[in-house]
């Protein structure tokens, strides 16, 4: 584990010492990666549409809906990087706003798909899902090696 932990913290410092555009590329190739990951546990998982029936929501059902919706918001739309790159933009005043918009629905849409993958086949509930759902439908659907 150490050299995973010190390769990842070399990684950091090297992306950090490339500068903003290294970043932002690298930022990109993360964002389509998950976004095909995503797509291949649709694809192979083979969900349909009786699969995107959503569930009745109860009162009970509200407040841990809305503790996922925090975490999905600052973990994938990272409102604070989109704070720290304002001058990134060339009119702030009209492409921030916007950029967080699209930012919500594409990280809200991908957070959907995923919880449908992740319903279909229960991998949620246990302790052997809570912090490993997504390697458990990796290995599920698209093979071990």
């Amino acid at each position: 584990h150490l050299f995973a932990q010190v390769l990842t913290v070399f990684l950091l410092i090297l992306v950090n010492l490339l500068g903003t555009r290294s970043s932002g590329r690298l930022q990109t190739v993360i964002a389509l990666s998950v976004f095909a990951l995503v797509g291949a546990f649709l694809f192979k998982g083979e969900i349909n549409s009786a699969d995107l029936s959503m569930p009745t929501l109860t009162t009970e059902s509200i407040w841990p809906i809305t503790a996922a919706l925090g975490v999905m918001f600052w973990c994938f739309v990272g409102i604070e990087a989109f704070a720290h790159m304002g001058e990134e933009f060339k009119n702030p005043q009209r492409d921030f706003p916007i950029a967080i918009i699209v930012g919500c629905f594409v990280a809200g849409a991908t957070y959907w798909a995923c919880s449908v993958v992740i319903l279909k086949f229960g991998a949620y509930g246990s302790a052997q899902f809570d912090n490993a759902s997504i390697p458990w439908l990796s290995a599920h659907l698209l093979g071990d090696s």
